[in-house]
């Protein structure tokens, strides 16, 4: 399926951090890190949503992002991590027993909790579950002070479930630890299974080394088979440190995409990992995401509001312009009319100055004919949108329309997933009773997916609007 455009927006104490890929996933197009001020997050917790509101604005304005669909990294000691074993039951059977056991492992009642849940591991008669969990207070901090900004929040994670995205998910038994800020995330894993997380608020290596050991001696089964490594101001001091430390051989964590340094990449692995995941609701099994779907559902109906608004003020601006330009020809005409008659009046020829002025205002109402026939015959932009739309599959996603109707003609630039979509969607146009053809630049064929590509609609001059 055609990954869906959002941007990156991660949080943490002291920092916030924006980045934004390219629709094709391999470059960044803008990346900056912004301060937080001192106590505007407190506890992990937004004390202020006006101020933060005011803050992303003002980023988002300095960094000139035109997307508005955000998804979020909120801070990790902010939430709840378990792994639970349950029968392998149907979604909705498992979704309702997962709901019963977390009164028993939530430090809190799940009435002031949000949660959500993925598949880890699935065997024949059970299954392993992933459960994360966060306050819904301390969730609604974060997202009402990015709809408050203008924004339209789509998914949430936590910065282990980006961390395990950007490693190796097929390496089983893994360490990950990432300098995060004025923090350490230590995160194990199990192919995308995170076990445990923990926070060190230093980046002294015995620190981390210590918490690890700790870790380990409460997860006395556990195995650490390779260990990973990443963030701002990892140097070879501090990984020769943990890997004597540790006893095992240190890696390091990488995404490789353009359009970014690689020092840059390692500060932004968790928003560009964040771009890699598919924005599914909360229902879906194989994913996290710990916005619950009533605020999804709220803040899509409001971007979809301001869609057909934005598309309401292009209609209106062409119908107005219309008949201003109109309107224009008849007062030319007008205006004509009166300096032919106040020229003629001095005219002792009365016969040739009623000749005259009849051949021209013949002239002016054919011309004036001929604009009210073009008026008549100019087909209705909503009703060439509805068609097409109507017909767009979902291997097709559109980011432009540019219509000429004078000349009968549409401009669609936009991005198909498939080869084939492309090829599906421009047969479907054409068969369309108001399309007369469709042209595609061989150009926009020769790669397989993500084919970015223009088309130009030819209208059928006999079609009548309805």
């Amino acid at each position: 399926m055609l990954k869906k455009n959002f941007v990156s927006l991660v949080f943490s104490a002291k920092k916030l951090q924006i980045l934004q890929l390219n629709p094709s996933k391999k470059k960044v197009e803008r990346y900056l890190t912004a301060d937080i001020p001192e106590g505007l997050i407190v506890g992990h917790k937004v004390q202020d949503v006006d101020i933060l509101a005011k803050l992303i604005s003002q980023v988002w304005k300095k960094a000139n992002i035109k997307e508005k669909t955000v998804g979020l990294v909120v801070p990790e000691f902010s939430t709840f991590i378990k792994t639970l074993d349950m029968p392998n039951l149907s979604v909705e059977e498992l979704d309702e027993a997962i709901s019963w056991q977390a009164h028993d492992y939530l430090p809190k009642s799940p009435d002031s909790m949000t949660m959500d849940w993925r598949i880890a591991k699935k065997e024949k008669d059970n299954v392993q579950v992933l459960l994360v969990a966060m306050e819904k207070e301390l969730l609604n901090g974060y997202v009402n002070a990015v709809g408050k900004a203008g924004l339209f929040p789509e998914l949430v994670e936590t910065p282990s479930l980006s961390l395990v995205r950007a490693s190796d998910v097929s390496v089983s038994n893994k360490l990950i630890i990432y300098a995060y800020f004025e923090e350490v995330i230590v995160t194990i894993a199990d192919k995308e299974k995170i076990i445990v997380s923990s926070v060190v608020d230093t980046k002294d290596p015995n620190e981390i080394i210590s918490t690890i050991n700790r870790i380990l001696g409460h997860y006395k089964d556990i195995k650490i088979e390779n260990v990973l490594i990443g963030g701002f101001g990892i140097d070879q001091v501090l990984i020769d440190a943990l890997s004597k430390g540790l006893k095992k051989e240190i890696k390091i964590l990488n995404i490789k995409v353009g359009g970014i340094s690689n020092e840059d990449t390692q500060n932004y692995l968790i928003p560009l990992s964040l771009q890699f995941k598919p924005p599914s609701e909360p229902a879906d099994e194989n994913t996290v995401n710990l916005l619950p779907k009533s605020i999804i559902d709220e803040y899509k109906k409001k971007h979809d509001a301001l869609r057909y608004w934005s598309l309401l003020m292009l209609l209106t601006f062409v119908v107005w312009s219309s008949f201003l330009a109109t309107l224009g020809v008849y007062i030319y005409f007008l205006q004509q009319i009166r300096a032919y008659e106040q020229k003629t009046s001095a005219n002792r020829n009365v016969i040739i100055q009623t000749q005259d002025a009849r051949q021209t205002i013949g002239e002016i109402n054919k011309a004036s004919s001929s604009v009210l026939k073009i008026m008549d015959l100019s087909l209705d932009p909503q009703d060439i949108l509805n068609n097409i739309n109507s017909i767009k599959n979902d291997g097709i996603s559109i980011r432009r329309y540019k219509m000429e109707l004078d000349r009968y003609e549409i401009e669609i630039e936009g991005v198909s997933l498939q080869r084939s979509d492309l090829i599906d969607f421009k047969s479907d146009l054409e068969d369309l009773e108001l399309v007369e053809k469709a042209t595609i630049p061989i150009s926009s064929f020769e790669v397989e997916s993500d084919l970015n590509f223009n088309m130009i609609l030819t209208l059928n001059k006999k079609f009548k609007k309805q």
